[in-house]
């Protein structure tokens, strides 16, 4: 049996957690289709490079028409 152990000792957003499932092997694609039919959004899964650190990038919006949204 394969067990992991997940402690986020200082927290984890679910976008950096979902990532992080990415990249020790889960399907990006079926994740990404499981998030969309479950919930009013759209979902984007690419590569970044920080540092020479490579990692997977997920980037979760919504649909909803007038939803709060977050701007840089």
């Amino acid at each position: 049996m394969k067990a992991i152990l997940f402690d986020p000792f200082s927290g984890a957003s679910g976008d950096m957690f979902i990532a992080a499932l990415i990249d020790i092997g889960a399907d990006a694609n079926k994740i990404k289709k499981a998030m969309e039919s479950s919930a009013s959004v759209e979902v984007e899964v690419s590569r970044t490079t920080k540092k020479g650190i490579a990692a997977s990038k997920v980037i979760v919006r919504t649909k909803k028409e007038g939803s709060l949204t977050f701007q840089k």
